[in-house]
């Protein structure tokens, strides 16, 4: 028998009802609920994890965890994306960890029943082929910048992205930033953000506090982004 909730969530949510909506009835009965508080680790690297899941509500937080123990944010995965794709069909270790970052509810698919998806739904194959490619597009790209240019410009950049399309109004902007989280997704330690944004501030182009800077300067930033490009 179909899961109540199944029909709730294929109603309510356009992207997971595009994602389900040609799961052969022998599958879709068999998906299963779960639901997690924010810290809750629900894939661990390294380990096997026969099921596939689906993020129905809430944030997960997509990292890798070093030998010195340092974090590695990867990615945040939310609504209608795929956790487990990669590992599941040779039932392969993690290669990261998932971590509940909100209060989150997924949906689950054992790995036979998601082999039988795969083979017996060609739209599910498609959609899942072209997931599969974009998020390996952007993790080379991601890599890629990582390698090519400096830290300097990796924040210029990032700090430009929260301020760019907002208008100024003849105040300055301000940015809220948790320089633990930003360490992590660019993988470097507190201290190198923490001198870069000083250096920030000493041009005039960014004020601090504890939790939140003001852009004072949004063309010096830009011009620091594109020079630092090329450094």
């Amino acid at each position: 028998m179909l899961h109540p909730e199944i029909h709730e969530v294929m109603e309510r949510y356009p992207e997971l009802y595009e994602i389900l909506k040609h799961c052969p009835y022998e599958v879709l009965r068999e998906w299963e609920f779960y639901q997690y508080e924010p810290g809750r680790l629900i894939c661990q690297q390294g380990e096997v994890q026969d099921r596939l899941f689906i993020v129905v509500e809430g944030l997960l937080d997509i990292h890798i965890l070093a030998e010195n123990g340092r974090k590695y944010t990867q990615a945040v995965y939310r609504r209608g994306d795929i956790v487990g794709e990669l590992e599941i069909f040779e039932g392969k270790p993690f290669v990261s960890n998932v971590e509940a970052l909100t209060e989150v509810k997924l949906i689950g698919l054992p790995r036979d029943l998601f082999l039988k998806w795969i083979e017996l739904d060609h739209h599910f194959t498609l959609y899942l082929l072209r997931k599969v490619t974009r998020l390996f597009y952007d993790l080379s790209q991601k890599a890629g910048e990582d390698k090519l240019y400096s830290l300097y410009h990796r924040i210029c950049r990032h700090l430009l992205s929260h301020v760019e399309g907002r208008r100024q109004n003849g105040e300055e902007i301000r940015v809220v930033m948790d320089k633990q989280k930003l360490s992590q997704q660019l993988a470097v330690t507190p201290r190198s953000i923490n001198r870069v944004l000083q250096e920030l501030k000493q041009k005039g182009i960014l004020e601090l506090d504890s939790h939140t800077l003001r852009v004072k300067d949004i063309e010096k930033l830009r011009k620091e982004e594109m020079l630092s490009k090329y450094d």
